[in-house]
């Protein structure tokens, strides 16, 4: 088993280290990563992964030598389309079908969405 540092359901950025604003948040960051290494070690777990870090967090786990993930999210705005057709049309015709095809065979496995 690994162990993970995130939020549970939640893949946004954000703090994942808390460490109070009156504290030396790098001194803090960097023994709240030793305690991890450490619990980690003692229960025989994998690996740790800390997921969908802030920007003091993904420092800190570097400055502690882990490897850094590299990410990539992709995030979708409604421009305001009046139907899924409508949002189709913005795409060229092979991506309309094959998008098409995909939803038609969501449909005929019996999977549904309101």
């Amino acid at each position: 088993p690994k162990l993970t540092v995130a939020v549970p359901f939640t893949p946004a950025t954000g703090p994942r280290l808390l460490v109070r604003p009156d504290l030396d948040r790098p001194t803090i960051a960097k023994r709240l990563l030793a305690d991890i290494e450490a619990y980690t070690a003692s229960h025989s777990l994998s690996s740790v992964h800390a997921l969908f870090l802030d920007e003091p967090a993904h420092a800190a786990c570097e400055a502690a030598g882990w490897l850094i993930r590299r990410d990539c999210q992709f995030h979708w705005t409604n421009h305001n389309y009046p139907d899924f057709d409508a949002y189709l049309d913005t795409f060229t015709a092979q991506k309309r079908k094959k998008t098409r095809r995909e939803r038609r065979r969501v449909a005929e496995a019996g999977i549904h969405f309101q």
